[in-house]
């Protein structure tokens, strides 16, 4: 055989080898596939979340020790006081509970389940649906914490976790000044490029409709639709948090001379109200919200959702409900941007690794850390935000043995301002002097404190800040070229975006947002 010919092959060979071989998770040897094909079938026959299994197993020691003289009330204190890592997975309980407590968990469904054989199920196990969301194959059901094994024996039960909590990701810090983001929206060549005819859906908690950035006016359609997941009116926004976030990404020119315009002006606002007036709410709403987004995306034409809130991580994104509902979303077209989350450094300012929260661990969502502008337009002295969250992410699954396999992904995706940005300022009717809870909380965030109440603005900084700068971003490619898929925007807004010297891929991801240049590339690919 000739000596070119032989090199040909064996160049063909190992490139065969290299597609062959199984993916190294980061910082860790690689498994043999053998071994990746048996702790995946271990996983299959897991149907409960790790930390799920924790608070059973937990519950299931609870009951043992109560013939032994102690209250189940005394053992669940001294379980939360000595447990301090079960603490954010439930809130501790208002009552006493025990196997007999009902809870709401969150169950992911295989193509055999129906409504009807849900119920039967759940009807014999003293249990109820909450809710199904017929888009995700996901329901929520109340049952005995003791019948929750039981119910994973089930057809049609593929996995079944708490229903965890979600908050808010704004960082707040009383600092003074700002870098509006809404500049680097200045697209050379596209003076009009503004997300009209684009839908982001924000969900959060509410949007102050009377918001002189919010309300509809010439070239700013306003909210075009609003639906509460927690019963309570979606157009009033007691804790801030929700119109904050909205203005940034769709904020009108309303407010002196366009200062605090959002990224896409023009684009159209949809309301999803998941959080409470104190900014919390659960995964389940997230989920309705979602599946809400996926029914209607036709009719708003929803392309972005923006997620400023999510929940520390604790499975594998292949198991997460909130992870299977974002890549529902994202299989339907519709770009996910959430906020990687704020824990990027510990109370004694060490910086911290594996802090990505959910549903941002998932691969398939846009996962935005936040840059810190120093009040300047010059990018050589932008850093990355100290809080930001820091990947690889660190939801993981059991195998047999009960050994953790972490995800391991290099996340955030992305990096956007996020260090004290100005922006709407929402009125609570019930709060002193009409303040939102926020502001109540902490006065300092305050910037402008007039007595139309639809003009004042505040100030904050956090993941859940950058994460709207990105969607407003990414509402403005897709007015560009509506072919474009979410992957496709994604990659254009990595691809573009620019290094910040000093800082490893786990702290800022592809790099810095910069709208300009996605914008020049967008525009070279094919619309048709």
């Amino acid at each position: 055989m000739p000596k070119r010919s032989r090199i040909k092959k064996v160049s063909a060979l190992l490139l065969c080898g290299l597609l062959l071989l199984p993916s190294f998770p980061f910082g860790g040897m690689a498994q043999t596939l053998q071994e990746r094909r048996r702790n995946d079938e271990v996983q299959k026959r897991r149907k409960l979340a790790p930390d799920l299994e924790e608070i059973l197993a937990q519950t299931e020691r609870d009951e043992a020790e109560f013939k032994h003289n102690k209250t189940l009330g005394q053992l669940r204190r001294e379980k939360w006081q000595n447990q301090p890592s079960l603490a954010g997975v439930w809130s501790p309980p208002s009552q006493t509970f025990s196997a007999q407590t009902t809870e709401r968990v969150i169950v992911n469904l295989s193509g055999l389940a129906t409504n009807i054989t849900l119920k039967s199920c759940l009807l014999k196990l003293g249990g109820r649906v909450h809710q199904v969301y017929p888009n995700l194959n996901v329901a929520a059901v109340e049952l005995p914490l003791g019948r929750v094994r039981e119910l994973t024996a089930e057809t049609g039960i593929e996995y079944v976790s708490p229903d965890r909590p979600i908050q808010a990701f704004g960082h707040v810090e009383a600092t003074t000044g700002a870098d509006q983001a809404r500049t680097l929206a200045l697209v050379n060549g596209v003076p009009n490029l503004d997300g009209t005819g684009v839908g982001i859906a924000i969900i959060d908690s509410g949007v102050d409709s009377n918001h002189k950035l919010i309300r509809a006016s010439t070239g700013h359609p306003g909210i075009v639709a609003a639906t509460d997941f927690i019963t309570v009116n979606a157009l009033t926004d007691r804790f801030g948090h929700g119109t904050f976030v909205a203005s940034v990404a769709v904020g009108s020119a309303a407010l002196k001379s366009g200062a605090y315009e959002g990224i896409a002006p023009s684009a159209s606002l949809i309301n999803l109200k998941v959080l409470n007036d104190d900014g919390v709410g659960v995964a389940s709403n997230l989920i309705a919200a979602l599946d809400w987004c996926i029914f209607n995306r036709t009719r708003y034409n929803i392309r972005v959702i923006n997620l400023s809130v999510g929940t520390p991580a604790k499975d594998s994104y292949r198991n997460d409900p909130l992870c299977l509902a974002t890549r529902r979303a994202h299989a339907a077209g519709i770009l996910v941007v959430a906020a990687a989350g704020n824990e990027g450094k510990d109370r004694f300012g060490n910086k911290l690794y594996g802090g990505i929260h959910s549903p941002g661990i998932d691969p398939s969502v846009l996962t935005v850390g936040a840059a810190n502008t120093f009040n300047s337009d010059r990018r050589s002295d932008d850093r990355i935000a100290t809080y930001s969250s820091r990947g690889p992410t660190r939801g993981y699954t059991a195998d047999a043995a009960g050994v953790k396999h972490y995800d391991n992904l290099i996340k955030p995706d992305i990096v956007a301002p996020g260090n004290q940005i100005i922006s709407a300022s929402s009125q609570n009717p019930d709060g002193e002097d009409n303040f939102n809870n926020l502001v109540q909380t902490y006065p300092t965030l305050a910037v402008n404190t007039s007595k139309k109440v639809e003009e004042r603005t505040m100030f904050l900084s956090g993941t859940s800040v950058a994460a709207p700068v990105v969607a407003g971003a990414a509402a403005l490619l897709f007015e560009l070229n509506a072919n474009l898929t979410p992957n496709l925007v994604k990659a254009i807004l990595m691809y573009s975006a620019q290094s910040i010297p000093g800082y490893n891929m786990l702290e800022q991801g592809a790099g810095l947002l910069n709208i300009d240049g996605a914008v020049r590339i967008a525009r070279l690919i094919r619309s048709n």
